[in-house]
């Protein structure tokens, strides 16, 4: 819309989640639809995303597990880049739906409850389940921080099976800023 005034992104994608992102033409908007989705009871996110393993749920799953932002005092060389499971943490939870079941992998539907940082990778990484190709949750720090200083070299390629991780924000559905 080149004869729009500039466009306001409204909410956040982790770097390599890819699809639905809401823009607003107008800061009126903009504040509307910043405060719908801060309010999570108006709004409905769902994520698709392939994991390792077969989860083990025939039916939906309720992943209700408290997080936290990782500290120098836990065992862990990225402190303040993890979120951690901890019962004095944050609520957070997340609704699971295996969607469908090949080999090593699973293609999964996540609805979120709650909206934590990282709450999807790190709720499916401590079930046992975590998202193929996310080089934060899956394959330790000491991967991560190779990633990042080297860049993808192809012994890291194979540990991720693909180059970004596998999560989509499939869908959100939201109250149009002009009446519903």
């Amino acid at each position: 819309y080149p004869d729009e005034p500039e466009l306001q992104i409204c909410h956040r994608l982790d770097r390599e989640t890819s699809g639905v992102l809401v823009l607003a033409r107008d800061r009126e908007a903009a504040a509307f639809l910043k405060d719908a989705i801060g309010r999570k009871d108006r709004t409905t996110k769902e994520y698709l995303a392939i994991v390792h393993g077969q989860p083990p749920w025939d039916t939906e799953a309720r992943l209700d597990i408290p997080l936290r932002l990782s500290t120098e005092a836990d065992d862990t060389r990225l402190p303040h880049v993890r979120m951690l499971p901890d019962p004095r943490g944050l609520e957070a939870i997340t609704r699971v739906i295996v969607e469908q079941r090949t080999g090593a992998y699973a293609l999964v539907r996540c609805t979120l409850v709650t909206g934590r940082q990282h709450q999807i990778r790190a709720h499916l990484a401590a079930a046992g389940f975590p998202i193929v190709g996310d080089k934060l949750y899956t394959h330790g720090d000491d991967a991560f921080i190779e990633y990042c200083d080297e860049g993808l070299t192809p012994e890291l390629a194979a540990m991720f099976v693909i180059p970004r991780h596998a999560l989509h924000a499939a869908r959100i559905t939201l109250p149009h800023p002009e009446g519903g």
